[in-house]
């Protein structure tokens, strides 16, 4: 049965992605009304509507008490072991979170959002070299997961190696080139969105979207780092990557605001 949306804390998680182990399992056949299996559906049913309640209102000690019952009711299902974990998560306790993560992959070893959540839980206690580990053991298991992509991107960025972050970014946009508006997918969790040095990454951001040839995103975040007072900006300029989106009528309005002192230093006399 496939998850809602879970609710979304953009500071803190946002919720991702269908397991690859649920992709490939079959639906089961339904059982014979009045049998005890058919009793063990419908109890299993509604169990899954009432944690979905509890993480849409934010009760998510109870999501987690009312997974951790589908999970012991249902051994052989890895997904409620990573529910489990992200109403933990959702709820500050990563020690628990993690646990439920660890449990998950031991069960479906190729469990790519369980990886992941892994890796946003060493996310949020700064140990960003780990984290990239299982963010990128996410990607090997699922490549084609935009949101694995993005925040294997936010760790590089983390880690002060922004060009490596862009490169995620791009690959990301190229798969999805709305996965930086989009809220929620059920599943995984994409981590936390903030960053030490906003200038410098929202002018990565800007390189990721110019890359793509997406002048209109690339203009919104060249100027969100005009406004965070990124120093280097004028290297718009002479940065090969912007060339393809220079002229379009949003990044011209952009640059118009860059000091005339730090583009008359970027810019070739040729020009």
């Amino acid at each position: 049965m496939k998850q809602s949306a879970l609710p979304v804390l953009f500071l803190a998680w946002a919720i991702f992605a269908t397991p690859l182990c649920a992709q490939q399992r079959g639906a089961a056949s339904a059982p014979a009304p009045g049998t005890p299996a058919a009793r063990a559906a419908a109890q299993r049913e509604s169990d899954e509507i009432l944690a979905r309640t509890y993480m849409a209102t934010k009760r998510y000690q109870e999501a987690a008490d009312m997974y951790e019952k589908l999970a012991k009711a249902n051994p052989r299902d890895p997904k409620y072991l990573n529910f489990t974990g992200i109403a933990y998560m959702q709820n500050g306790d990563l020690r628990s979170a993690r646990s439920w993560f660890e449990r998950c992959v031991k069960l479906e070893p190729r469990y790519a959002d369980a990886y992941n959540n892994l890796g946003a839980t060493w996310y949020s206690e700064k140990n960003f070299k780990r984290a990239l580990e299982y963010y990128q053991r996410a990607v090997q298991l699922q490549p084609g997961v935009a949101g694995y992509h993005t925040n294997v991107g936010y760790a590089y960025f983390s880690m002060k190696q922004p060009l490596d972050a862009e490169q995620s970014f791009k690959r990301a946009l190229l798969m999805d080139p709305l996965i930086f508006q989009q809220n929620d997918r059920s599943g995984s969790v994409l981590q936390d969105r903030s960053v030490a040095d906003k200038g410098l990454f929202a002018f990565t951001m800007a390189r990721s979207y110019a890359g793509t040839g997406d002048a209109e995103h690339c203009a919104t975040y060249l100027r969100r780092s005009l406004d965070e007072g990124y120093k280097d900006i004028a290297a718009v300029h002479t940065d090969p990557t912007f060339a393809a989106v220079l002229d379009d009528p949003g990044m011209q309005a952009v640059l118009a605001l860059i000091p005339a002192a730090q583009s008359e230093a970027a810019v070739p006399a040729s020009r």
